[in-house]
């Protein structure tokens, strides 16, 4: 029987992490004095990958523990895994015990830990570690401003995407679709929607239907709802998959316009297109309907909800204006006691809708 090599293990455990067998990776490199095999930097690392690809931090940080030599690579891979697992805390500790080892410092670990910090939508840590990375005279790289720009997209910060934006060109560093998305998300905001156009149009040929959906609800939540219209039939026009998502951003934008009969018609094209309808796109369209006055139709399709979907306060808030709005206050109160006797909690539209329909009521 031949003897393996420390090679053969590495092998051998490289492979059982490119199948997500971290647990028989693991087994692998217990095993080794078995075969009076001492592990060395290079198992471990290859037993770490396998960890981070399962996104088995504590594993990864243990062995990260364990090992008695570590360099940048092992470092990036459990900051990666306790990213990946959703342990931010943990993915900062390990960088400034880099940092306080004296270990190389490589931009893949600063941008592992910066991926954590967007995962768990830690937008401030992330900015942070973008001015630690300039502190350890490391250039950022494209990876580096989409995890960031992504941050800062899941925290509302629109006027810190663009200065990214901003910098990424001063660095000439290319952007892709993945960064350009999430700056474009970023700006969804009422003040943020030229910029979200902006940098849009200067994205131009590399946009995606991502960018497009990001941009449509920014002008859809600006009230540029023809803004939001032109921009479906233009990703129609460049041949991009419109989406549930696009059909909610259009959906919203038909709603603010007060055009009740289009966000009725785009709601037929997604059963059309056999897609699957979702809350956003429905509430929408009662809310379309609510402002239209269409209080016959706005029922049906709270009817619709209540038999395919989860319905929300915002379902049946619609619901209920719309019927107040066409005085039909008995339908609204009946809605507004359906509401009450679930367990959802009125918000103010429904509240103020049911004191207007009680107003409506007679002296008999």
């Amino acid at each position: 029987m031949l003897q393996p090599t420390l090679v053969d293990a590495s092998k051998a455990i490289n492979a059982c992490g490119k199948k997500a067998q971290w647990e028989t990776a693991l087994r692998l490199l217990r095993d080794l004095p078995h075969w009076q095999l001492e592990a060395n930097i290079i198992t471990r690392s290859a037993a770490l990958s396998a960890c981070e690809r399962c996104e088995q931090w504590v594993q990864a940080a243990a062995l990260l523990v364990e090992m008695p030599t570590k360099d940048s690579i092992a470092y990036s891979a459990a900051v990666s895994a306790c990213g990946k697992g959703l342990s931010w805390p943990m993915a900062l500790l390990l960088l400034w015990q880099l940092h306080a080892e004296q270990v190389e410092k490589q931009v893949s670990a600063c941008n592992a830990a910066t991926t954590a910090c967007e995962k768990g939508r830690r937008w401030s840590d992330a900015l942070d570690l973008h001015d630690v990375l300039h502190q350890w005279a490391l250039t950022p790289n494209v990876i580096t401003f989409s995890s960031t720009l992504s941050a800062c997209e899941k925290g509302g910060q629109w006027a810190q995407a663009v200065g990214l934006v901003s910098e990424m060109t001063e660095q000439q560093v290319q952007g892709n679709i993945i960064s350009c998305s999430a700056a474009i998300s970023a700006c969804e905001t009422e003040g943020g929607w030229q910029n979200a156009v902006a940098l849009f149009e200067e994205a131009a040929e590399d946009t995606n239907i991502v960018a497009y959906n990001a941009t449509m609800s920014a002008c859809e939540k600006a009230s540029r709802w023809q803004d939001a219209l032109q921009l479906f039939e233009e990703a129609h026009l460049q041949q991009l998959r419109t989406n549930v998502i696009s059909y909610g951003a259009v959906i919203s934008a038909c709603e603010k316009g007060g055009v009740w009969l289009l966000a009725l018609s785009f709601l037929a094209d997604i059963d059309e297109r056999r897609l699957e309808r979702n809350l956003i796109t429905c509430n929408a369209a009662i809310s379309a309907c609510e402002k239209g006055a269409e209080w016959l139709r706005a029922l049906a399709l709270l009817g619709e909800v209540l038999s395919n979907l989860q319905a929300d306060v915002i379902t049946f808030a619609a619901a209920i204006s719309a019927c107040e709005k066409a005085s039909e206050w008995s339908w609204a109160l009946e809605l507004f006691g359906r509401l009450c006797s679930g367990n959802l909690r009125p918000n103010v539209v429904a509240h103020n809708a049911a004191i207007a329909a009680c107003q409506q009521v007679g002296p008999n």
